[in-house]
């Protein structure tokens, strides 16, 4: 793997290798600017995405969603921001108020975590997946090239479908009974994997680790255990190398 680097916020970049260890392997082969952006988005994500697992009551999520949501629009705003490690993150590595704004359109496609409710349609859950993984997606990938995100926004979406799909089926959240999310998920995965050749070098780390949605698929029809941390690295390698997924 490339050699890590000390760019980015140790206590951050700790916290997304300890819960998000494969988009924190594939940052590895981002230079220390945009490394430090993907570490600081992460954990943004991270907690986001952790509220309905703390948050008991559906009441105390959406208070929290809601904390979220005017923190970051304070971030977009350049205003008083409250203290909080991910914001600090984000603040440190010079996001955008632009960007500032899509993470805070992200709390309110949140809501979904927190409600009962199934999804209305397939159509409402691949707005959820695109306003959730792939809006990460596109944040990291102009993280990486801004100049490059334009002619590479099909990519972008359907890789972030891709493993938002397979992260729904891998962790059995709600979908609806009518789609099958590992197929959905590997449906866009070969899309992606069409079109990641055409993509910029330097965008690799905001998507690579989408070359591992097969081999975690497999795991779950077959009932192993997921892919090893050797052969998840090997794969990243492998992938960066020949510029595909």
């Amino acid at each position: 793997m490339p050699p890590s680097s000390q760019s980015s916020d140790p206590e951050l970049d700790a916290l997304v290798r300890r819960v998000d260890e494969d988009r924190w392997l594939a940052s590895r082969f981002a230079p220390a600017p945009a490394r430090r952006k993907l570490i600081a988005l992460y954990a943004v994500n991270y907690e986001l995405g952790r509220i309905s697992d703390v948050a008991h009551e559906p009441g105390i999520g959406v208070l929290r969603l809601t904390w979220w949501r005017d923190a970051l629009a304070s971030l977009a705003h350049d205003a008083h921001t409250p203290a909080h490690p991910a914001l600090s993150g984000l603040q440190r590595a010079g996001i955008t108020a632009e960007d500032a704004a899509l993470l805070a359109e992200m709390v309110e496609a949140r809501g979904h975590d927190v409600d009962d409710a199934p999804f209305a349609d397939a159509a409402t859950l691949e707005a959820y997946v695109d306003a959730t993984a792939g809006a990460l997606m596109w944040l990291a990938s102009k993280a990486c090239a801004q100049d490059h995100v334009g002619e590479a926004e099909t990519l972008i979406r359907e890789a972030g479908r891709a493993w938002g799909y397979a992260g729904m089926a891998r962790s059995r959240r709600k979908g609806i009974a009518s789609v099958d999310l590992s197929a959905h998920a590997h449906a866009a995965y070969m899309r992606a994997r069409a079109l990641a050749p055409t993509a910029s070098p330097a965008m690799f780390p905001a998507f690579g680790y989408v070359a591992l949605t097969p081999r975690y698929l497999r795991a779950l029809q077959a009932g192993r255990k997921p892919p090893s941390l050797f052969g998840r690295q090997l794969k990243l390698v492998l992938a960066s190398a020949s510029g595909s997924i």
